[in-house]
This record gives C-alpha cells, sequence and structure tokens, in this order.
C-alpha cells in the first residue's frame, strides 16, 4: 500500500505500526527524538494514497480518519482571508472529527502569579487575593494568535468596558473576549470574530505612555501624562470597528485616577506647589471637547500633588487627597441647570488624623484612616430628628374637682354640683339627654350647675340604648381636650360641636353610670385642658454631630448607653427638644440621659417617650473672601480707602454661629450669635430656638483690604447663610484720567 524512505539511517525510535494501523487505508510512521522526510506514490499518480507531515495544503485534503491526538497545520486560504491554522484530530477511529487547535509544543499557557489577582469574600467574610484562571490559548500560534502586549510590560490600569476586562500598557488598549473576562486569545484563527479579543495601540508622533481609562458617555477616555485619547466604535466594539483618536492635550497628573460624575470627568494637575483640578466634559454632535479649571478662582487652595480623587453626581460632590496634607480632604460642589454650571464652592474637612482613602457609594462617604479605622459619614441625613416645639404649647395642665351628686327629686331625677380648680365654680354645666330630650335644669346661669339624670326606663318603656352627655362652659371658649369623671375619659376630638362653648359626646347606658355615679358619693372630676401658649412649628433636621446615635428608653442605665456607643469627654447630648442635657463621660453627666430617658412628652397629642442624639461636636468654618470696591464700569480699582463699617448676615433656620473679625493691628473679635429675643414665639426656656429667618448685624470699622471675616460653629444646631450685606465707606483718592 505505500513505500517509504527516510533522510537518515533507519533507527529504533522510526517504526511501522502494522498491528495498531493495520487496517485500509492507514499507516502512521512516528518518531520520539528525530525528524524524517517522508514521499508516498501509488499507480494513479497520488490520487489514492496520500502523506501527511507537519502541513496539509487544505483542510479539504485531510483524511476522514487519524490516531487520536494527531496534530497538523493547515495552510489557510487567502480567498477566503484565511489564516494558518491548526487541528487535532478528536475521538476514535471510524468516529472521530478534525478540531481547531493551537501549535503542538508551543507554550500556550500564562503564568498566572505574574497576572493580576483577585480579592474575594468567603462566606465568614474574610478576604483573600489569590491569582485568577486565565485561558490558555486554544487555537493557532505566536504568528496568528499570538500573547496580548501586556506580556513582559508593566500593567498601567484595569478596567471594564461594554462587557470587557481591560489592561493599559505602554501604547496599547488590550480588551478580553466579550463577556469571557479571563481569554485574551482568539478562539478560532480562520475568522476574525466580533467578541475577539482586541489589542490595539494609539498612534502619533510623540510617546503616549497610557495611564488611566475612563469609560465616558459609551467612549473611553485614555489618559496620557499630556494628552487625552478617546476609543470609540460603533454599536459593537470590535477589533474592525474601534478607532483611537486624540481629544484634547492637557498635561495630567496621573497620580490620581480621574474621578467621573455625570458629565463631568475631573482630572488634576500641578501647578508648582498646588493642584488644579479640570472638569473634561463633551458637549453637542460634534462631541467638542472642554476641560475648563475648577479651581482659577483658588489658585492656591489645593495645596500639594493630588493623590486620590473620588466624586458622585447624585450629590455633586467631588473629594480630593493631597500628599501635603494627609488629614485634610478637599470638598468641591457643584450645580449645573440646563447644560450650564451655576454654582460651585470649594472646602475642606480637617480630621484628627490621617486619611489614607476615601470611597463614595450613593450618598455615603467611607473613610479608611491610618490607625485602620473606617468611618462612614452620610452625605444626606438618614434620619432627621423632629424637635418638638408643639410640646410646650399643647402639654395639658391637669386639674381635678369633685363631683358630688345632689338628691332633688329621689323619684325621677339626680343633679350634681361641680367644682373644677382653675376655673370658676360655677363655669361648667354637666347633663345628659335621651333622644335629644334633656331631663333636668340647663339654665347658662345657675350658682350650682345642676342636671337631672336621664331616666333610662320611662313609664316601664326603654328610651334608648345610648345617651348624650354635654359639657357646657359659661360664657368662654372649650379651653379642655378631656374630662375624666370616675375612670371614663371623655376626649374633645372624640365629641361633636355644638357651639364654641359646648360639646357632646354619645355613650353607653353602662358607661353613663361612670358619669353619673351613686348619689351622695365623692367623684374626682380632672380636666386636662390646653395652655393659651402659641403653637409653633416644629423642627426637623438631623443634630449636628459626629457618630451620631439615637437613644431610646429601652436605656435605663449608664451602662446602658457605653453599650451602644463610645462615649468621650466631649460627647454631647442632645434632647428631643434640640437641648444640650450633658456632655462627656463622667457618671454624672450620663445620669443625666438615663434621667431625661426615663421621661415622657406630649407628640402630637400622644404621651411619647423621650429620646436623645448623642455623638461628637465638630467645628465648621467660613471665611469670607475680600471685600472689593468697584466703580460704575464694574472694574476694581485700588485708588481708593474703603473702610468697612458693618456686616450684615442674613439666615435660615438657623440658632448659633460666631463671627469673628480679625483686622490688622488689633486683637480678633468674636461676636456670637444667640436669638433668644425678649416677646419672641421662639423664647422659650428650654427649646432650641431656630428662627425661620433672622438677619444678625456685626460692627467692623476698618478698611477692606485689611480685615478678614469668618464664620464658625460647633453647635449641634443647624447655621444656613443665605446672603451677607455690608455697610462701608469709599474715600476716591484719584481720578481716572480717560
Amino acid at each position: 500500500f505505500a513505500n517509504y524512505t527516510t533522510t537518515t539511517p533507519f533507527h529504533d525510535s522510526y517504526a511501522v505500526y502494522p498491528t495498531a494501523y493495520n487496517k485500509e487505508p492507514m499507516f502512521v510512521i512516528s518518531t520520539n527524538d528525530y525528524d524524517f522526510s517522508m514521499e508516498v506514490t501509488d499507480d494513479s499518480g497520488g490520487q489514492f494514497l496520500r502523506g501527511f507531515k507537519d502541513t496539509a495544503k487544505s483542510f479539504t485534503d485531510l483524511p476522514n480518519q487519524a490516531p487520536e491526538g494527531f496534530t497538523i497545520k493547515v495552510v489557510g486560504d487567502n480567498n477566503k482571508d484565511e489564516d494558518d491554522f491548526y487541528v487535532r484530530f478528536e475521538g476514535d477511529l471510524g468516529s472521530g472529527t478534525w478540531q481547531e487547535t493551537a501549535e503542538d509544543g508551543a507554550v500556550n499557557y500564562w503564568d498566572a502569579s505574574t497576572l493580576p489577582h483577585g480579592l474575594s469574600q468567603a462566606a465568614d467574610l474574610s478576604f483573600s487575593l489569590d491569582p485568577l484562571e486565565w485561558d490558555s490559548r486554544q487555537a493557532g500560534d505566536e504568528a496568528t494568535n499570538p500573547f496580548p502586549s501586556i506580556v513582559d510590560n508593566k500593567i498601567n490600569a484595569v478596567f471594564f468596558h461594554r462587557n470587557r476586562l481591560g489592561f493599559l500598557t505602554g501604547e496599547n488598549i488590550v480588551f478580553s473576549e466579550a463577556g469571557e473576562y479571563g481569554n485574551f486569545f482568539r478562539t478560532t484563527v480562520r475568522t476574525l470574530l466580533d467578541a475577539d479579543p482586541i489589542d490595539v495601540a494609539v498612534s502619533q508622533a510623540e510617546v503616549a505612555d497610557l495611564q488611566a481609562a475612563i469609560p465616558f458617555q459609551e467612549d473611553l477616555i485614555l489618559f496620557s501624562e499630556l494628552n487625552q485619547f478617546t476609543l470609540s466604535s460603533d454599536t459593537l466594539l470590535t477589533a474592525l470597528d474601534i478607532t483611537v483618536t486624540l481629544s484634547a492635550s492637557y498635561r495630567n497628573n496621573l497620580t490620581a485616577k480621574p474621578a467621573l460624575a455625570g458629565d463631568s470627568l475631573f482630572f488634576s494637575e500641578i501647578n508648582g506647589e498646588y493642584s488644579g483640578i479640570r472638569d473634561y466634559r463633551v458637549s453637542g454632535d460634534a462631541k467638542l471637547v472642554t476641560a475648563p479649571s475648577v479651581t482659577d478662582h483658588v489658585p492656591e487652595y489645593v495645596k500639594g500633588k493630588v493623590i486620590q480623587m473620588a466624586a458622585t453626581a447624585n450629590e455633586d460632590i467631588l473629594l480630593v487627597r493631597t500628599d501635603k496634607d494627609l488629614k485634610t480632604v478637599y470638598v468641591y460642589n457643584w450645580y449645573d441647570q440646563g447644560g450650564e454650571r451655576l454654582q460651585s464652592a470649594w472646602s475642606k474637612w480637617t480630621f484628627d488624623e490621617e486619611v489614607v482613602n476615601v470611597y463614595i457609594n450613593n450618598t455615603g462617604v467611607y473613610l479608611t484612616f491610618a490607625s485602620g479605622s473606617l468611618e462612614l459619614m452620610e452625605l444626606t441625613n438618614p434620619e432627621a430628628t423632629r424637635f418638638i416645639q408643639d410640646a410646650f404649647s399643647r402639654e395639658p395642665v391637669v386639674t381635678t374637682g369633685v363631683l358630688n351628686l345632689v338628691d332633688n327629686n329621689p323619684a325621677s331625677s339626680f343633679g350634681f354640683e361641680l367644682n373644677e380648680r382653675g376655673f370658676n365654680p360655677d363655669g361648667f354645666i354637666f347633663y345628659g339627654s335621651v333622644n335629644n330630650s334633656v331631663f333636668g335644669t340647663t339654665s347658662d346661669h345657675v350658682a350650682a350647675a345642676y342636671t337631672r339624670k336621664y331616666e333610662y326606663f320611662q313609664y316601664g318603656v326603654l328610651q334608648s340604648t345610648t345617651c348624650h352627655v354635654h359639657i357646657k362652659t359659661q360664657g368662654i371658649a372649650n379651653p379642655y381636650n378631656s374630662v375624666t369623671i370616675n375612670g371614663l375619659t371623655l376626649n374633645v376630638d372624640d365629641s361633636v360641636v355644638i357651639s364654641d362653648q359646648e360639646r357632646q359626646w354619645e355613650v353607653s347606658i353602662a358607661e353613663s353610670d361612670s358619669l353619673f355615679p351613686t348619689d351622695g358619693v365623692d367623684e374626682t372630676v380632672t380636666f386636662s385642658y390646653i395652655t393659651e401658649a402659641k403653637e409653633l412649628p416644629d423642627k426637623i433636621f438631623a443634630p449636628l454631630l459626629d457618630h451620631r446615635v439615637r437613644l431610646t428608653s429601652a436605656i435605663t442605665t449608664t451602662t446602658g448607653i457605653t453599650d451602644v456607643m463610645n462615649v468621650t469627654n466631649s460627647t454631647q447630648f442632645i434632647s428631643h427638644r434640640g437641648e444640650l442635657i450633658a456632655t462627656g463621660s463622667s457618671t454624672a453627666a450620663l445620669q443625666l440621659v438615663v434621667d431625661h430617658l426615663a421621661l415622657t412628652h406630649l407628640q402630637d397629642g400622644v404621651q411619647t417617650d423621650n429620646y436623645a442624639d448623642a455623638g461628637e461636636p465638630y467645628r465648621f468654618t467660613y471665611d469670607l473672601s475680600e471685600r472689593t470696591h468697584k466703580e460704575a464700569d464694574g472694574k476694581p480699582t485700588q485708588l481708593s480707602r474703603f473702610q468697612l463699617g458693618s456686616i450684615s448676615f442674613l439666615t435660615s433656620d438657623t440658632a448659633a454661629y460666631d463671627v469673628t473679625v480679625e483686622a490688622t493691628g488689633r486683637d480678633p473679635v468674636v461676636t456670637s450669635y444667640a436669638p433668644r429675643y425678649l416677646g419672641s414665639n421662639n423664647n422659650i426656656i428650654g427649646l432650641a430656638t431656630i428662627p425661620d429667618q433672622d438677619v444678625y448685624k456685626v460692627g467692623l470699622q476698618s478698611q477692606a483690604k485689611e480685615t478678614k471675616i469668618s464664620l464658625s460653629s460647633i453647635s449641634h444646631l443647624p447655621c444656613t447663610f443665605q446672603s451677607a450685606e455690608w455697610e462701608g465707606y469709599v474715600t476716591m483718592r484719584s481720578q481716572r484720567v480717560q
């Protein structure tokens, strides 16, 4: 069936296997150590007998049968845009198939220890950092399906984009197979699939070492030290459709990864000893790129090189850490409307220890400190406190009197005299009725308020199963909210209004026995009535305390407080009325809190257990910018003396703050705002005073450029500043020549 020749002397390692493969139409020659050449002939010029070694001219030339695991290279068809590929015979003789495979003997596996690792959490909440599984090369060779460009190169960034895992290395962007984050090889080299991995480089005249990649408005923004690039594609991210273009050329400080918030992408730049922040934005159908600086008005505010940024569009906030003051986190707030930035402001948070990381999740800021502690700071108030101001105006004053029945007519009726402390003894008439038929005297001017008890039966006939009870005041509007006689309470809210001076209740006949008790027995009558103080609206906001904890009446001992929170010497305890109960961790201070929690207060007419909020106070400070006089043309001038006389602050829902004035040559002067005004509805002892609006005026009498004005507050109560207005004198020392 075949003749074979070899180019080397016959060796023991060459063998013909007639035993294993003695069936037509196949013979197999194999070697362990040496290469060989093979030639096959037949009587029909090679039409019926073929030999295969190393390569095949086409896939269709391959036989239907081969030994399992036999691998051969197939020369690709140029007409089909097909590269050379390898196939391997899988299965038994007579039932096997050819499957595409990688070059036999080539290095097709990763060294996982040199690739990014995965941080995973176990069921016991512990974390582990372990190597990940990366798919090996399953098709082609180093020429047709090479390792991605991250091999032997540094990975600068890891990211996700359009369901692909991506890496940046040098000038290259590397993507995994779509949906298969561990595969960076083509699954077949016979054709280019849309899901295949992508390895593309930026192209420009200068070197661009890519350091950051941020998915932004369906594109991917790439950052190098001096440039920004846009990686885009059509509906699908494929190797054929991908494009990388230079979109902008702003210098970057890529020590800190750019931070995305809505349609803003913030990145930093170094300006000497300070840092600037730019806002990368894309607008219009033409995708016009701009990156205005958001620190132009405060060029020397963010001190040092930015090492981290975090942002959220939910609260329009950007947090920045620098390498100069690790205890400070810089805060940028902004407000956009209609694509235009209407307001922006910089501030900073200063902590007692160094911050090593900030992370924003929805409205929560997680801060990790050098000590290893983790703190959560809510950007919104998850649990606002209702400071009960109406408790002072609605809390009832309870007085008692005595009800004594007087036997006027034993056969048919009873009367009683009502003496109620705090009111004119003759000020009430109390009577009952059945079927709207009143029994007894009901004159508004009786000396001793008498009434007749109705008869359940009249001439042996039951008149009604219920009766009406009336309470009528003499000459004044109804002042009470409940009346209790012999254990039965009549609430005003459950009554029918007859007039301002008279209320009516419907009760059962059985209940009437409590209201009209036995003749000659003194029964206590309790009136609960509203004071004449004006009602005030409750204030709802969260006490401004760090590590805030709500303490309830369930706490009955001082140790109960220390069990639920860490109490320090500066811890403040705030009542439900917004007043300071105690400060510190002493036993005496904690006992005051326990005593407060043991009491109740009236809230919306219902007796409610007291509660308190506890936490650490912190200081808020705001420095006003320098006041500058401008002439009529709107241009500032230094050719005048600008003397400030006073400054007024308009506030809303503000309870306390300090104004510090520092003028050259003078000691700092601190004035405190405390809105307790005689005759004001808000000026109630034991209640936090929080006016809806107020104006506070502070005298200055100093030159504007020599004066520093700052606002500060360490109070748990709110302070909201609407505006500031100044009064002053301008003296021109010269006149401009046009």
